[in-house]
């Protein structure tokens, strides 16, 4: 099968999946969630994020947390 996509976009995308999860369910610090996720740079990590999710990592939690207080 084919899917279009190159094995390090996907690879990627994954990483940021993993991230977004932890941004969501945890208080871990960019940094940390970057390390853990496999990158070795912050800056590298929220430029990739902020490609693959329209927003840097910091604005995607604040967006979270919004959205969450909002259903409560």
């Amino acid at each position: 099968k084919t899917y279009n996509v190159s094995p390090l976009s996907y690879q990627q995308s994954l990483r940021i999946m993993s991230a977004k999860n932890m941004l969501r369910n945890s208080e871990k610090q960019c940094k940390e969630i970057a390390l853990e996720t496999g990158f070795r740079e912050q800056h590298f990590f929220s430029r990739q994020f902020k490609s693959f999710v329209g927003m840097s990592p910091s604005m995607f939690r604040k967006k979270v947390i919004c959205e969450t207080f909002r259903k409560s």
